[in-house]
């Protein structure tokens, strides 16, 4: 039998990034924490946070587009054990939650209710460093 677009995406991740993924029916995801951990940020607000991290960073960060009601973008961030309480208050009011100590991070070509996930940046070297992400978002 052939494996399946999310089997091949969960042994690319792997092959190419060392991601531990899993593929499960029409999903391909991780746990926060084994790889990285992410921030999902409304869809309305991306393209600005995008744009303000390139400004704040020499690394290119990794995005996601996940469809649905509500849509969002996931920024893949390194994982941190600690988030200060100002870095969490940053995050709630700008609508953002961040995926960390093993929650289920979906990846593309994951599909859900609203489409399927897709990568705006693909990734590419070391996943944005939180603080960035949290800097852009001021």
């Amino acid at each position: 039998m052939e494996p399946t677009d999310c089997e091949q995406a969960a042994q690319r991740y792997l092959e190419r990034f060392g991601w531990p993924c899993v593929a499960d029916g029409f999903a391909v995801w991780t746990l926060a924490g084994q790889a990285f951990d992410a921030v999902d940020i409304p869809a309305a607000d991306g393209p600005g946070v995008l744009s303000a991290l390139r400004n704040e960073t020499a690394q290119p960060p990794q995005v996601i587009t996940v469809p649905g009601d509500p849509a969002f973008w996931r920024f893949l961030v390194q994982r941190r054990a600690h988030v200060p309480r100002a870095w969490r208050a940053t995050l709630t009011t700008a609508g953002a939650r961040h995926l960390t100590t093993a929650a289920r991070i979906e990846l593309p070509p994951t599909r859900v209710p609203g489409g399927e996930l897709t990568w705006v940046r693909p990734p590419l070297g070391r996943p944005t460093m939180l603080h960035h992400l949290v800097a852009a978002l001021r």
